[in-house]
């Protein structure tokens, strides 16, 4: 196996390897904060819960039967007021627990709190400023004492209405104008991060393992699924070059028997163009000495005959032709109003015969790159199409639009039976004549196929739109000669 290929999946897994453990270092971290945070809203729950429970149930019940809550409640008939038990539940937490603590401070503390009671350090600094514009909302951070880790968790204590009046009017009160929903000082809860860290460390250290050993069981898996794919790749190689080389020896073939047909339908359409003129010649000298109507007739069927036997070698010739990349088309500046008032006038007589009218083609003066020949050829076909398969004293018309600053589309448009959708997808192939085959409307199929090839070559598109019983129309889209006008 190529050791390139197996350096450069060496490396990737590497990289892989280190997102993961940077990546599980980013988790770790954000669980342990996680863990703690949620850990300390359950301290600052229960604490609320129990000095609102102590306050209304207790303190309340208290005053009523003349027994005071105030803090210095000790060895007098008196219970502690709700936020001095508070503190004493803090420390009595901080000497049980493993490093939690509970403290409740304020920026107006009362004189018997004013040493301890107080923001006494730069967390509770940034926890009072924080807290005073964002009252909703927590303040936490990681810090660091005497070698551990603890996240501090500062909430608001909110002014009660049931306390405000004491507040304002206690004679210790560093503060008078207290109203209910006023911050009055942090709940603070601190809490250890050793022993989550430990545990998360422990999970995440597992959960490494098994990330490296199905990294290293997938590193062996692509190793040798490579390794398959290049021996397999190697047997597809020579399986195509062998193919190709067949393909090429096919093509050799087909382009031999393609010229060998063009070939013969070059020398056929010769020998047989030169006997179709003699029969054409001497049936039209035929005519001029017939002495009866029915030998004129007789003589015109044969003319007729010839000369649509004579088309129909021309359209097998130019079709072989347009197959072999044989066919010569010369682009030049054509005037399109003289090609298409030209192929009018030519099968006007065609169209009187068949009963339908060709309206007046009304002139633009526009030029396109075309070749001339081939182009009245086309349109030749397309309008004496639209005269073939028209209704009874149906019409044909003619019009050129500009579609874009450089594109010109000539639309030829009958009122004939239309095409549905099947007939559509199978129009432009050869000697497909879509159920005329049966009718009495002569042709072979192939006219259609040969003027879209021809309309190709002259770098142009070619297409129709039809709906059964709402006609046809066929339209031929060129370039034309920008900022000229005849």
């Amino acid at each position: 196996m190529n050791y390139r290929i197996i350096i450069i999946i060496f490396t990737l897994f590497s990289f892989i390897s280190i997102a993961m453990i940077l990546h599980t270092k980013t988790i770790k971290k954000n669980a342990v904060i996680a863990s703690a945070t949620q850990m300390a809203k359950l301290y600052s729950q229960a604490i609320s819960t129990f000095r609102t429970i102590y306050s209304s149930k207790v303190v309340t019940i208290a005053e009523k039967n003349a027994l005071p809550a105030i803090h210095d409640f000790h060895n007098k008939n008196a219970i502690p007021l709700p936020a001095t038990l508070t503190i004493i539940l803090g420390n009595k937490i901080a000497e049980i627990g493993e490093g939690e603590k509970v403290s409740l401070y304020s920026p107006y503390p009362f004189p018997w709190r004013k040493e301890t009671g107080g923001l006494t350090d730069e967390f509770s600094k940034k926890a009072w400023a924080y807290i005073e514009k964002n009252k909703t909302q927590p303040y936490s951070e990681i810090i660091n004492e005497n070698n551990s880790k603890f996240m501090r968790y500062a909430i608001a204590d909110i002014m009660r209405p049931s306390c405000v009046a004491c507040h304002n009017s206690h004679i210790d009160s560093p503060k008078t104008d207290w109203k209910p929903g006023d911050i009055r000082g942090i709940l603070d809860i601190k809490i250890p991060l050793d022993n989550i860290l430990s545990s998360t460390k422990n999970d995440l250290t597992f959960t490494i393992l098994i990330y490296t050993a199905l990294a290293i069981l997938g590193l062996i898996g692509l190793i040798f699924e490579i390794s398959k794919h290049k021996n397999e790749t190697k047997q597809l190689a020579h399986a195509v070059k062998e193919r190709t080389i067949e393909l090429e020896q096919e093509k050799g073939i087909a382009i031999k028997a393609n010229n060998a047909k063009t070939e013969f339908l070059s020398r056929m359409s010769h020998e047989l163009r030169t006997p179709l003129h003699a029969v054409i010649g001497f049936s039209q000298l035929l005519k001029l000495d017939a002495k009866t109507g029915s030998q004129k007739e007789n003589c015109n069927e044969v003319i007729n005959a010839s000369y649509h036997l004579l088309e129909l070698i021309n359209e097998v010739l130019d079709l072989a032709q347009i197959e072999s990349g044989n066919l010569n088309v010369r682009t030049e500046e054509v005037e399109i109003d003289n090609i298409l008032n030209e192929a009018i006038r030519l099968l006007t007589s065609f169209a009187e015969d068949k009963g339908i009218n060709i309206d007046e083609y009304i002139t633009t003066g526009y030029c396109v790159y075309a070749d001339n020949t081939r182009l009245k050829q086309v349109f030749l076909n397309l309008i004496s199409n639209a005269i073939k398969y028209n209704i009874k004293n149906g019409t044909v018309s003619v019009n050129v639009v500009l579609k874009k600053s450089d594109t010109i589309r000539i639309n030829i448009v009958d009122t004939g039976l239309g095409l549905d959708k099947n007939q559509l997808d199978n129009l432009f192939t050869p000697f497909e004549r879509l159920g005329a085959e049966n009718s009495h409307i002569d042709g072979i199929g192939i006219g259609l196929t040969i003027s879209k090839q021809l309309v190709e070559l002259m770098n142009g598109k070619m297409g129709v739109i039809s709906k059964p019983n709402e006609g046809s129309t066929f339209w031929v889209e060129l370039k034309c000669v920008e900022n000229k006008k005849i």
